[in-house]
């Protein structure tokens, strides 16, 4: 965002979703292209683009309320296409702090606001040998040991997430495929 004083009129541009029932703000930039290619990354439906021109201090009342849903190039990885075997590369897409942090969230904690790690290490004890050979074999204890103990091993800090499908997969209603 560019700086403005006090009194200077500004340009901004809301993405407004608009389900039928409820308007909010999910995201905004100055930059009319940044929000232009937000649009076209996210492709939803009930997204509109609101261009706003007021007084510099009336529209950071609303950006106050908003502060973390500005538009931001992150960093982000993602599944090679091109390589086999679970290899990663790093793209960068446009998006809010809250969906970056999000992400960064569920992504330390192996998903874990989906899956009851603590279930899970309460059941193991119990199962035949041969499932837990078999649980050990995909690193289930090793991400219980992280997520329910925050105890770090060799396997689990070398895990990497494709980010761009947990993104998709935490906000399906945000993209229009």
């Amino acid at each position: 965002m560019e700086r403005y004083d006090r009194g200077d009129i500004a340009t901004f541009y809301f993405i407004i979703n608009d389900d039928g029932k409820n308007k909010a703000i999910r995201a905004w930039t100055d930059k009319k292209q940044l929000a232009e290619i937000y649009l076209d990354f996210h492709k939803c439906p009930n997204y509109r683009l609101k261009k706003v021109t007021k007084c510099i201090d009336e529209i950071n009342e609303i950006l106050d309320e908003n502060n973390n849903d500005e538009i931001v190039i992150g960093n982000i990885y993602m599944k090679d296409p091109d390589r086999k075997k679970g290899n990663v590369k790093i793209v960068s897409i446009p998006v809010t702090q809250v969906e970056i942090t999000f992400i960064n969230e569920e992504c330390e904690t192996f998903l874990s606001s989906r899956i009851n790690y603590s279930y899970l290490n309460g059941v193991i004890p119990y199962l035949k040998k041969k499932y837990r050979e078999a649980l050990t074999d995909i690193f289930l204890p090793s991400i219980i040991k992280k997520v329910v103990y925050n105890k770090n091993d060799m396997i689990n800090q070398d895990i990497k997430f494709d980010q761009l499908m947990v993104l998709f997969r935490s906000f399906p209603d945000d993209f229009g495929m």
